[in-house]
């Protein structure tokens, strides 16, 4: 039997506080942020509907605007327009506030204020950086076949961006913001930080852990390693322009003695090599993209094949005492010589650091990510 009856309203309860997560909380974010980021500046992109990366990073709500946190080595900005600008009293952690009009609705005032493009300046952004956007969401490999890097974020904000850094490198870091193996959202307890991939190995005294000519090598580590060639070349002629070339992909290669069956390796996409140099000449810089690339592996006994993202970007930086660093973030095969493991190594987003001295031998090895051994998915049936 059916029967109706009053149930009168719930109570709603509402906090006498509001709660507040703490300024040291922000800050081990935008730590965590940058340690997983390699890049000179990270824009963290919001608009109305897409806020929760930039209220998670520094607990700012864009409203009706678009927002975006501009994190440097040196400094901190948040770039807003016009209604933003009251609301920023309200960040619990000290940014500097950037004016933007035209980040802001139609038929409001821009008589006053930055530019976007001024205000991307202002904020760090110049000619030569390795900008990394992390927007609204992430593209897995086999989504998009773009020549450029595909960015889910406002198409006027990264065509700002591109433009600005001419002869640079535009990169999407939003996996590592919101992949949820490993994730800077997906971790948000400090406690929690220790669920994330973080190997690290310093080459001891007497340890066979080098990386040796000849040995199989990613295709990032034989860039790199010839990058470290041409850094100890005579100065050239275009001493204070970088220059830019791009690189098709190489030819198919035969793995073997990785899996326990022969692989073939087929990369599709091409690589974009920019070099800078000093005021004499002498190259101290090279970053390398490979937007949109692809590695698709087959196991030449069964047939199978996969295809993964090789996609991602290096930056090699040349010291005073001929030492080198190279960073590599993105997707790609990595060499065996970080995992000490035999298979073919993957890492599926993630950020690794090796720093070689002036002979060429590497002195630390650092790897963050999620590494997968393809032997076993290539020998599935």
């Amino acid at each position: 039997m059916v029967s109706l009856e009053h149930i009168g309203v719930p109570p709603i309860l509402v906090p006498e506080v509001q709660p507040r997560l703490p300024p040291a909380e922000y800050e081990r974010r935008l730590a965590e942020l940058t340690a997983r980021v390699d890049a000179d500046a990270i824009v963290v992109y919001a608009d109305r509907e897409h806020n929760a990366n930039l209220s998670f990073f520094c607990g700012f709500d864009p409203r009706f605007e678009e927002a975006l946190l501009v994190v440097t080595r040196d400094k901190r900005s948040l770039v807003v327009a016009n209604e933003g600008l009251s609301l920023t009293t309200l960040i619990p952690i000290e940014l500097e506030i950037l004016h933007c009009p035209p980040l802001g609705l139609m038929g409001q005032a821009r008589s006053h204020g930055l530019r976007l493009v001024d205000a991307l300046r202002e904020a760090g952004i110049d000619a030569g950086s390795q900008v990394a956007i992390v927007g609204w969401k992430y593209f897995e490999p086999d989504e998009l076949s773009t020549p450029t890097v595909p960015i889910a974020a406002a198409a006027f904000v990264v065509d700002a961006v591109r433009d600005l850094i001419e002869g640079g490198a535009l990169l999407d870091a939003t996996e590592a913001v919101m992949n949820p193996s490993p994730a800077t959202r997906s971790l948000p307890l400090p406690r929690a930080f220790a669920g994330a991939v973080d190997r690290r190995g310093t080459r001891a005294k007497g340890s066979r852990h080098t990386l040796r000519r000849g040995r199989a090598m990613s295709k990032r580590f034989l860039v790199a390693v010839s990058a470290a060639v041409a850094l100890g070349l005579a100065p050239v002629a275009s001493a204070n322009k970088p220059v830019r070339e791009i690189v098709p992909a190489p030819g198919d290669m035969t793995i073997t003695n990785q899996c326990a069956f022969p692989v073939l390796g087929h990369i599709e996409g091409r690589e974009i090599d920019t070099t800078f140099f000093d005021k004499t000449g002498n190259p101290v810089k090279q970053i390398g993209v490979f937007p949109g690339q692809t590695l698709t592996l087959t196991n030449l006994d069964t047939g199978k094949s996969i295809t993964v993202s090789d996609a991602g970007s290096f930056h090699l930086t040349a010291t005073p005492d001929g030492s080198l660093e190279i960073s590599i973030t993105g997707h790609g095969p990595i060499p065996n010589d970080v995992t000490g493991e035999p298979g073919i190594w993957y890492l599926n987003g993630g950020h690794i650091v090796v720093t070689l001295d002036a002979e060429g031998n590497p002195t630390s090895i650092e790897v963050r990510g999620n590494l997968v051994n393809l032997c076993s998915q290539l020998a599935a049936g």
